[in-house]
């Protein structure tokens, strides 16, 4: 059940990154092919981390709003703390060790890395597939949280 309602939601977020990717070249940014599998293979395991952390959380809500409201408790902070809204090396020391902890800041950090053109170094936390595989565990200890809470009682009857 969660791997495939993670995949799921996967393949659509997935699907809509893809389509932005068209516009690119309107803003100057034609990535190589390289960049282009980096960047899919990081959309996706973010996909799957969100999707999964978004099953864990869903399973035991009792109504939509709640589910939104603790979704934002989660994902407002991961992704203003991942580096992807101010660059790593202007940030405070307490905000570098927070995006330094923060696992999307690699996911996010292998993005920069694939937009950017041949020869052109971008700010990176860690070399693209180091970063991807912080990522890529991330999303297998979401999809392992998620299926330990499906696994217990939802409610006590």
């Amino acid at each position: 059940f969660v791997f495939g309602t993670t995949l799921g939601g996967t393949t659509l977020s997935l699907i809509q990154a893809v389509l932005l990717l068209f516009l690119l070249p309107l803003i100057g940014i034609i990535p190589t092919l390289q960049g282009l599998l980096i960047l899919i293979l990081a959309c996706f395991l973010l996909g799957i981390s969100f999707t999964a952390l978004g099953v864990a959380i869903a399973w035991s809500m009792q109504s939509t709003r709640g589910f939104h409201a603790i979704m934002n408790l989660f994902l407002m902070p991961l992704w203003l703390l991942s580096g992807a809204f101010f660059p790593y090396e202007g940030a405070s020391s307490i905000l570098q060790w927070t995006i330094l902890l923060n696992p999307v800041s690699y996911a996010v950090s292998a993005i920069r890395t694939s937009l950017y053109l041949p020869g052109v170094s971008p700010s990176e936390l860690l070399p693209w597939h180091s970063s991807l595989l912080i990522s890529a565990v991330f999303a297998i200890l979401m999809i392992g949280i998620a299926a330990y809470r499906i696994r217990r009682p939802v409610f006590d009857h």
